[in-house]
């Protein structure tokens, strides 16, 4: 299964490679290289929403029906219409705003996170647990997104938009400089998700959604409406802003970075800020994601 859509990566596809299938250039963080890939083949991981029954088989159900059906399906149709000027409806702006909750929650490093939170806790984590917590979260999410500021800025520079691993990243401006990994209760919280590579949504906090993610606690579900009196604005990138999106982006990306091409300015821009980097830390103790959790 699809950790990032495959739907969503085809608007990052290369159109001018001459391949049966679409395909896209995948850019790796530990070893420098760039390499053109299919969609087929990119961020997948084997069964990582199925959920194993007590006789032994496994449900695909949040793979086909949700992840699939209810959720990454209307949002591509919605890009389709994003990408060609076209005015959306309330409605398929929620199908946006569901999308980006859910893929907040669905990586294998949201698992993982999940997981050291839990350890650190002392909490028993059973097979079943990323799974469930993710079709929990994401309404809370996807609440908290509806009450926030939300900006389409369109790119007009000579630096393409990029995508990764982990393509929704929730940051701050510290002034000095960004910060990753910030929370919804951060009052300088803000969500970056590229949608193709001259189109990114830029969510800020309102009161309504600070308020709302405060309020909101894990031990009750959010009081979810039919209507959320969404705020978009519109706006475009130049160089400076260009080049500050994809720095947030390839800092936030696990293993790779997609993008549609290997132009030389994109191969600059990962050479000077990706390539041989680091990668991201668990903000509360600085150490790398997925590393043993040490208990307080």
């Amino acid at each position: 299964m699809h950790t990032v859509s495959a739907g969503y990566l085809r608007a990052f596809a290369d159109v001018s490679a001459q391949r049966r299938n679409a395909h896209l250039w995948r850019h790796e963080r530990e070893t420098a290289t760039s390499k053109l890939i299919s969609l087929l083949d990119a961020s997948v991981y084997r069964d990582i929403y199925a959920v194993r029954l007590q006789d032994g088989q496994t449900d695909t159900t949040i793979e086909s029906a949700l992840l699939g059906s209810a959720v990454e399906e209307p949002f591509c149709e919605a890009v389709k219409l994003l990408d060609s000027g076209a005015p959306l409806r309330y409605w398929q702006w929620r199908h946006v705003s569901r999308f980006v909750a859910f893929q907040l929650a669905r990586t294998p490093r949201a698992f993982q996170l999940l997981r050291d939170e839990w350890n650190r806790e002392g909490l028993e984590i059973r097979s079943n647990d990323p799974q469930m917590a993710m079709i929990y979260i994401a309404p809370h999410v996807e609440k908290w997104l509806c009450a926030m500021k939300w900006i389409i800025y369109c790119d007009r520079s000579t630096l393409p938009l990029l995508t990764s691993d982990n393509p929704t990243v929730m940051w701050a401006d510290r002034g000095d400089g960004v910060e990753l990994g910030v929370g919804f209760r951060d009052p300088a919280l803000r969500v970056l998700f590229p949608v193709t590579p001259r189109m990114c949504l830029l969510a800020v906090h309102t009161q309504a959604s600070f308020s709302a993610a405060r309020e909101d606690t894990p031990d009750k579900n959010p009081q979810m409406s039919d209507y959320y009196p969404l705020r978009i604005n519109r706006g475009n990138l130049g160089i400076d802003q260009a080049v500050t999106m994809n720095h947030v982006i390839v800092s936030n990306a696990e293993h790779y970075v997609y993008s549609d091409s290997h132009a030389q300015n994109v191969k600059m821009f990962l050479d000077d800020l990706f390539f041989g980097r680091p990668g991201p830390v668990r903000r509360s103790d600085r150490m790398p994601i997925g590393d043993p959790v040490r208990n307080r």
